[in-house]
């Protein structure tokens, strides 16, 4: 119920603008719908600044550490499956490189 109730919730957000659907569950005393929102919002940003520091930065074990805490909190957000494996291949990747710079020392 409560999916359906996010996604539909999402889609409005997306649609109106996510500032003012905040507002506007704070009002309702949906405080909950409202916290998941801003922490979603939070977490897309997160994500686009971890493709940032994969293709731009040194991969190095705080990149690893960061990717695992948003695959956490996506997963606590509500995020699809989609989103959750697309991270996770992303936190493999980063361990890969990793290990491979750590047995070229």
């Amino acid at each position: 119920m409560l999916s359906l109730e996010f996604n539909n919730l999402i889609k409005k957000a997306v649609q109106t603008g996510i500032d003012r659907e905040i507002r506007l569950l704070l009002r309702e005393k949906q405080q909950h719908l409202a916290k998941i929102l801003l922490e979603r919002a939070a977490i897309e940003r997160e994500i686009s600044e971890i493709d940032f520091l994969i293709k731009y930065y040194d991969i190095n074990e705080s990149l690893y550490f960061l990717i695992a805490d948003v695959i956490i909190r996506a997963e606590q957000a509500y995020f699809d499956k989609s989103t959750i494996l697309q991270l996770q291949e992303k936190l493999n990747h980063v361990a890969k490189v990793i290990i491979k710079q750590k047995s070229q020392e």
